[in-house]
């Protein structure tokens, strides 16, 4: 994959392949000031590690019969897009959200709080058909 420049200008790290699974992706996450990823576990892990992430969002046409895609597209609400904590973007509007990025910019911690209660607590069963049902109440 191809990372845009700006991305490559402003990351000072830059961890695209090799043994991460079980630990080091949480090292590395941990040690982070911001996260960006694809729709991915380690917004889960960024969370965990109280981490900013900016999650671009790509077009996945492949995977538009799948169950859990309406959360896969989500801007809002979902495991992989919960603004103040993971920041669901396309590629454009995510270039200029990192352009004007500070590694002041920590995690909404009462976001942060309500994701962890929403995607990780005692709600876990059930969940995805929940967000996905609010979801559609809302548009």
């Amino acid at each position: 994959m191809r990372l845009p420049h700006v991305v490559t200008r402003l990351a000072d790290r830059i961890v695209m392949e090799g043994p991460l699974y079980p630990h080091a992706s949480l090292s590395e996450i941990a040690s982070a000031s911001l996260v960006v990823c694809h729709q991915s576990a380690a917004g889960f892990e960024a969370v965990a590690a109280g981490v900013r992430c900016l999650s671009v969002r790509l077009p996945q046409w492949h995977l538009r019969t799948l169950g859990n895609y309406a959360l896969l597209r989500a801007a809002r609400g979902s495991p992989y897009a919960w603004p103040g904590v993971i920041d669901a973007l396309g590629v454009e509007n995510a270039v200029r959200w990192i352009e004007h990025w500070t590694p002041d910019r920590a995690p909404d911690w009462d976001q942060r709080a309500a994701y962890i209660d929403t995607w990780c607590g005692g709600r876990v069963q059930g969940t995805s058909d929940w967000v996905v049902d609010d979801m559609e109440r809302r548009s």
